[in-house]
């Protein structure tokens, strides 16, 4: 499974971070609100975690409405 994690705390980016590789995983980390946009427009990710916390991802609703575009964009397109 491949996954964000959007987290400025360091303590929280190694405890998450060792607890994925527990279960195998590796996520792909951003810090910032502006990386995650970044890492998003340029990866699809089957799932990810995001600290709603982060100043620029609370306050700036054009964060909110370009992330969802970019992650809940379709893998699939179905035609008939």
């Amino acid at each position: 499974m491949l996954f964000l994690f959007v987290e400025d705390d360091e303590n929280v980016v190694a405890a998450f971070a060792e607890l994925a590789a527990s279960l195998g995983h590796h996520p792909d980390v951003a810090r910032t609100g502006g990386e995650a946009l970044r890492t998003t427009g340029q990866t699809r990710y089957d799932s990810f975690f995001m600290d709603i916390g982060l100043l620029e991802i609370a306050t700036d609703g054009s964060f909110a409405t370009t992330f969802a575009a970019r992650v809940l964009r379709p893998k699939r397109v179905w035609s008939r």
